[in-house]
This record gives structure tokens, sequence and C-alpha cells, in this order.
């Protein structure tokens, strides 16, 4: 039956610079170029004097607004800081999982992943719960484009099933339920890339990862290190 567990788990197993230019025309201005971090911007006219515009906090945000309208259209990732997705190949083994992914700087995000599974053959039920924190470094921009990420997993299945004991007081057979469980645990490193398309998105990985087991008898199993990747489709917002 612990075969049975190890493959289930197995299949969760193996599946984590903008710089604008605009040009104006018919007035005296030749180019001009905003640079919204100091937000200035200068202006360059044909006698070669130059004028300094202060941008106010108003006027960058409508300004960041259009560029995110812009953006999405495109699948800027820099507009987005969510993203909330599942992997619709555990779907079809009965296994559900979800994942959300928070932006906290720049090129960095933590994300979150669930997985839940539950299943009933003959009298026996199976079900498991998995857990997986994870880090991503994105090598251009959270949270679109390619990223290295490291992870842990930690995963517990329970099998419950009745047996029958015989009463040692009347001889007779007494029906009992009993269960047992296997924790699954390890971590390892990924590198993947993440897609935005106004807000649909897709995300693929390929990795290594190192998995152990423990059951309810304290018996222990080093599986060792893995191949991983995985497919997962959401929304960013």
């Amino acid at each position: 039956m612990k075969k049975f567990y190890l493959l289930v788990f197995l299949g969760m197993f193996f599946t984590n610079n903008t710089f604008s230019q605009m040009s104006f025309s018919g007035n005296t201005l030749k180019k001009s170029a905003f640079d919204l971090t100091e937000k200035k911007a200068n202006f360059i006219d044909d006698n070669s004097s130059t004028t300094k515009v202060v941008i106010t906090d108003e006027e960058d945000d409508m300004l960041k607004k259009r560029r995110k309208r812009r953006g999405g259209r495109r699948g800027g990732g820099g507009d987005y800081s969510n993203s909330i997705t599942i992997k619709p190949v555990f779907m079809i083994f009965g296994i559900f999982s979800l994942e959300y992914e928070r932006k906290i700087a720049d090129n960095m995000s933590l994300g979150l992943g669930l997985g839940y599974y539950t299943r009933s053959t003959g009298s026996s039920t199976f079900s498991g719960f998995q857990f997986v924190p994870e880090f991503r470094y994105y090598f251009e921009e959270a949270i679109e484009g390619w990223y290295a990420s490291p992870y842990i997993t930690y995963t517990i299945f329970t099998e419950s099933y009745p047996i029958i004991e015989t009463d040692q007081n009347t001889g007779a057979d007494v029906t009992k339920d009993h269960s047992e469980s296997l924790s699954f645990y390890g971590g390892g490193v990924v590198g993947g890339r993440k897609w935005v398309w106004g807000g649909f998105t897709l995300d693929a990985w390929v990795g290594f990862g190192y998995l152990g087991l423990s059951g309810s008898s304290n018996e222990s199993l080093s599986v060792g290190i893995l191949p991983v990747s995985g497919l997962a489709i959401g929304f960013s917002f």
C-alpha cells in the first residue's frame, strides 16, 4: 500500500526596465525623456535651452495607470503584484493544487502552494495534503519572465480502512476503523518562465529536488534527488 502512496505523491512532486520616450510635433521641442523615478522631465528645444518641469504625484499616478493599461495588453510583468494559479495536469488524477504568489520587490516574490487529494477504493479511503512555500528571483522584473526558485515541500498521506478484531472477552469479531500515514518532505531548486497576457498567466518550470519519507511506525526512507517539472495556468492582477 505504501507503494501506492509513493506513486501518487510522485505525480504531485514531478510537477516556481522600462524607459519611455515621447516625441512631440508641432512645437519647438525636438525630443523629451521622462525619468519617472526622479519625477522630472528635461525638455531640450531648438536653442538648446533647458526647461525643467516637475511632475506631480497625481500626474505620475496617471502616467503609471496609462502604462499599466498598455502593459496589460502587451503582458508587462511589472504591472502585476499578485498571481493565482492551478496545475491542470494534477486535476486529471484527482489532485487539486492552488498557488498564490506575491511580489515583494522589483525582482523577487514569495509563493505558497497548497495541494489536496482524496480518493476511495473499496473499503479504503486515501487523503493527502501538500504544503509548498517558495522564493522566486526574477532576472528582469517580477512577476513575469525567467526566474530561479528554491522551495521546500511537505506532504502527508493517510489511508483509512476497517479492520476486524476478535474481542478477547466475548470472542466475537469486532470491526474497527484503522489508519496509517506517510509523510513526504524535501526541497529543491527549479528554473522557469512565466508569461502574462492581459492577466492570463502561464507558468512552466524544471529542476531537481530531494525527497524523503517517514511512516506512522517511525520508519524513514530517503528516496534521493529526483527531476521535477510542472505547468500551471491562472490569473495575475
